[in-house]
């Protein structure tokens, strides 16, 4: 997308703006300050899309110079072309769906939450410079602070689990898989005897997948524990 910015040069009549087409007319001089201007002239690929895109530009004297309209002196235009060339950067992985802040949990006893899922719009793109194609893979880690998370015992194939049923479970794999393990829920357990306000973690690392550095994102819940009653206990005599 082409945007012209009117204010640089408020003389200048501009049509099509933003768009693939843009048309400006005025004053040679006015143009001219117009595409010198940093904020003149401004492109905007399309939404994540890398690559070369080849721009042209024609400039038409309407006739003017002479102002005869017969040929051979009639209206003159010139075109040259240039190439953009768009760099791709790393998109962040997002959460299109998230659970709800606080869940409600019970001391002592499991709470299964759903509704987590993970996105990343690039994650196995092909670019050309550089030249690559994303693996499609990611590592997910979900901690608690007062809590152990256990994830479903059917793991998906490709996936691998570490420190399941802990306060810090580590997930690695394809993307979409991941969320299929995502989408049976993780269960939730307290701490012995704990009750309160814990926070729930996810961070989601995309492995440089792509292109190069990784990004991260991380978002977060609260599990509201409620306290129960404990029985007292009797430490008998040695």
């Amino acid at each position: 997308t082409l945007t012209v910015n009117p204010a640089v040069v408020p003389g200048l009549t501009v049509t099509g703006s933003p768009g693939a087409n843009v048309q400006v007319r005025g004053k040679l001089t006015d143009i001219n300050s117009m595409l010198a201007h940093p904020d003149g002239l401004k492109y905007r690929g399309a939404s994540n899309a890398s690559g070369k895109v080849l721009f042209s530009i024609t400039a038409n004297d309407e006739g003017k110079s002479p102002a005869t309209p017969a040929p051979p002196n009639g209206p003159k235009s010139t075109t040259a072309t240039m190439t953009i060339t768009v760099v791709p950067v790393n998109d962040a992985p997002y959460y299109p769906t998230f659970p709800s802040s606080p869940q409600a949990a019970v001391e002592d006893q499991p709470k299964l939450i759903t509704g987590i899922s993970i996105a990343d719009d690039d994650i196995s793109e092909t670019t050309s410079d550089p030249a690559g194609t994303g693996s499609g893979l990611l590592t997910v880690t979900l901690s608690a602070l007062r809590g152990t998370i256990d994830l479903n015992d059917a793991v998906p194939t490709g996936v691998t689990v570490t420190n399941d049923a802990s306060q810090s479970v580590t997930i690695s794999g394809p993307l979409t898989a991941i969320n299929t393990l995502l989408s049976s829920g993780i269960t939730y357990l307290g701490l012995p005897y704990t009750n309160g306000n814990d926070t729930v973690t996810v961070t989601a690392n995309d492995l440089g997948n792509w292109p190069a550095p990784a990004r991260i994102s991380t978002a977060s819940f609260v599990v509201a524990v409620a306290p129960v009653n404990n029985p007292p206990v009797i430490d008998p005599p040695d």
